[in-house]
């Protein structure tokens, strides 16, 4: 009777885990029966392998939505490109007009040769920039950048509009994809989709001052990236760094 009184006793106390959701700790009663039942077995091993299934997801999501994984190859492409972004129009700035791009066929080819830049870097980094959704999103956004900024300029080509008008719509295109990225991405990059709008309406206002504009939002944005995504450690002093080890 007693035995009975006990088997019985673990079955409802192995229900009761069950129900509430802790399949290992069932087995682990069950095992201490001398003759479950089947049923109750086989309830409990089924929603073990399926807790395991749903840990195993939510690591692999947790993996993929890492900051850090890939945080240094990140950081370099973001930088690199964003100090090419950043010199060449303080370039053309700097040499009044000499490097200005007077025709929609320079507009294109350099918007071109950015885009060749940003896929050759996508082949030398693809194992760190698809190891994680959050890469994938950064190079994605990248790539969609210079993708439209081709096609707004062909586009503004083709109906004929001042050179101008295309390069400070090329500059709301800056605006809305850098907002975007704040948004759904990365919102500690604010303050890039904040210096894009400033330059734009800047550069709306005085469009021979419209280099400068470009260069200085492309250089907030180049040290916004650097410093929210550089590796952590580089980010504390080396008495910090002691201290977060203790």
């Amino acid at each position: 009777m007693a035995a009975a009184g006990l088997g019985r006793a673990l079955e409802v106390v192995a229900e009761f885990e069950l129900d509430a959701g802790d399949a290992r700790a069932a087995l682990n009663l069950l095992t201490e029966h001398t003759a479950p039942p089947e049923a109750l077995i086989m309830r409990a091993r089924a929603a073990a392998a399926e807790a395991e299934r749903r840990a195993a997801e939510l690591a692999e999501l947790e993996r993929r939505l890492d900051w850090t994984i890939g945080t240094r190859t990140r950081t370099f492409v973001v930088g690199l490109l964003g100090l090419l972004f950043t010199l060449l129009p303080l370039a053309t700035a700097v040499t009044e007009g000499h490097l200005t791009l007077h025709t929609y066929g320079e507009q294109v080819a350099w918007d071109g040769g950015f885009l060749v830049v940003v896929l050759l870097l996508g082949v030398w980094a693809r194992e760190s920039m698809t190891k994680t959704l959050i890469n994938q999103r950064v190079f994605a956004s990248i790539l969609f950048l210079f993708v439209a900024q081709v096609a707004l300029h062909t586009g503004f080509w083709m109906i004929g509009a001042p050179l101008v008008i295309s390069q400070l719509g090329m500059m709301i295109l800056w605006v809305a994809v850098a907002g975007m990225f704040a948004i759904a991405i990365d919102r500690r990059m604010w303050l890039a989709a904040a210096g894009y709008l400033a330059a734009f309406l800047l550069a709306a206002r005085f469009p021979d001052r419209r280099w400068y504009a470009m260069a200085a939002a492309n250089g907030v944005m180049t040290l916004n990236g650097v410093w929210v995504w550089k590796p952590k450690e580089l980010r504390y002093s080396a008495e910090e760094r002691a201290r977060r080890r203790r």
